[in-house]
This record gives structure tokens, sequence and C-alpha cells, in this order.
């Protein structure tokens, strides 16, 4: 599993949002100059007021219009935060990398030579005591054999601060560059990018309901209506929700 999810995803993420942004911004635009001017050229032509179904639901959508604008640019807001941070911990990884893969390199070197040590040594104290079997009373052999133990216990030891410089020198990649409060803050930001993202294309799904309402001779809640709509909504959800759950958990 690569080390760069949150980085790659958010890149990807702020695209997808930044583009949907401005589908959404047009799509608003136009649909306001519409309604301008169908109300204008309502007012102008007959003085009767629109039935009261149709205020209604063009109410409706202008309060819609505000939710997803205010969702899309919270979610916008959010994500280029994230982008901000993200890159900043990339391009501090960058900078040392270099000598951070020397030194972890360096670490893997001494805790081989160490183990390869400690594994030598295991044999002769193997060795040691197999002879020390077969003669019990030989004080030199279990002279010896204390010696050879003695060396393993240190080479254990000498092995284990080894495995632990290893760790410890491991080059850090992805979300581990952010620790502390940052690192909460970009995760709960890309998770609430998505959230917003995810509540806008809902807000965006009734309003193109209640806009399909509002035109004439168009009644909507058919089947070759309702079919797309509904493989949309779960498309989109889909989509959420693997970036929701990479915002969380990945690295």
């Amino acid at each position: 599993m690569t080390a760069h999810w949150v980085r790659k995803g958010s890149e990807f993420f702020c695209g997808f949002v930044t583009a949907t942004f401005g589908v959404f911004a047009l799509v608003l635009a136009i649909s306001s100059t519409f309604n301008t001017g169908s109300s204008s050229t309502a007012s102008t032509c007959s003085s009767a007021p629109p039935p009261a179904p149709s205020d209604a639901l063009r109410s409706h959508m202008a309060i819609l219009k505000r939710c997803l604008a205010s969702a899309e640019t919270c979610s916008l807001l959010l994500i280029f935060f994230v982008r901000a941070v993200v890159e900043r911990a990339h391009a501090a990884h960058e900078r040392v990398a270099k000598d951070e893969d020397a030194a972890y390199k360096a670490a893997c070197d001494a805790l081989a030579a160490a183990s390869k040590q400690l594994g030598e040594l295991g044999l002769r104290v193997d060795d040691c005591s197999q002879k020390v079997r077969q003669r019990l009373d030989d004080d030199d052999l279990w002279a010896a054999l204390a010696t050879e133990q003695q060396e393993e216990e240190r080479l254990m030891a000498e092995v284990e601060r080894a495995r632990q410089d290893v760790d410890r020198k491991k080059p850090k990649e992805g979300m581990e560059r952010i620790t502390g409060w940052w690192a909460k803050a970009v995760r709960v930001s890309f998770f609430l990018s998505v959230l917003f993202s995810q509540l806008g294309g809902v807000i965006a799904g009734f309003a193109l309901n209640y806009w399909l309402q509002i035109q004439e001779k168009c009644k909507f809640g058919g089947f070759l209506e309702i079919i797309p709509l509904a493989l949309a909504l779960g498309f989109w959800l889909l989509f959420h929700g693997f970036f929701g759950w990479m915002s969380i958990s990945q690295n």
C-alpha cells in the first residue's frame, strides 16, 4: 500500500471539487438569469400572479441554490487547506529524503551485521553446549560455554538496539510527516470537504427535481426519470465514501 494516499487523493479530489464548483456556479448563474428574465416577462405581459405551487417550488429552489453554493464553497476551501498542508509536508520530505535514506540504510546494514554475528555465535554456543554434555566434568568447557553465553547476551542486546535504531530512522512519508494538531486538522478538513461535496450533490439533485416539476408539460416521478437519478446518487455516494474512508484511515 502506497504511503501517499492522502496526498494523491487530495490532489485528485481538489481537481474534482474545483471542476464541480465551476459547473455548479455556471448552472446557478444561467438558471438565475433565465428565472429573472421569465419573471420580468411575466410581470410585463400579465398582471395575474403565477400559480401557487410554482411559487413554492421556486422558493425551494432559491433556498437550495444558496445551500448548494455554501456547501461547494466550504468543500473547496477545506480541500485547498488540505492540499497546502500536505504539499508543504511533501516538500519537507523531499528536502531531507536523501539524508534520511542514507541514515536508514546504514542502520539496516548495522542490524544485518549484528544479526549475522549473533547467528554465528549461536552456532558456537550450540557446539560448546554439545561438548559440555559429553564431558560434564570438564571445567574449561564450562568456562568457555559461560563466556560464549555472555557474549551471546551482549550481541542480543546489540541486535535489539540496532533494531530500535532502524525503527527510529525509518523515513517518514505521507501523513507521518504531519503530526499533532496539524494531522488532526488535515484529516478532519479532508473528511468535511468530502462531506460538503456529498451534500452539495444531494442538494443539486433536489434542485433538479424542483426544476423539472416547474417546467411545463413535465411530470417528474416516472421510471425513466427516477432510475438515472438513483444511479447517479449511488455512484456519488460510493465515490465520496471512498474518499471519506481515505481521509480518515490512510497515510
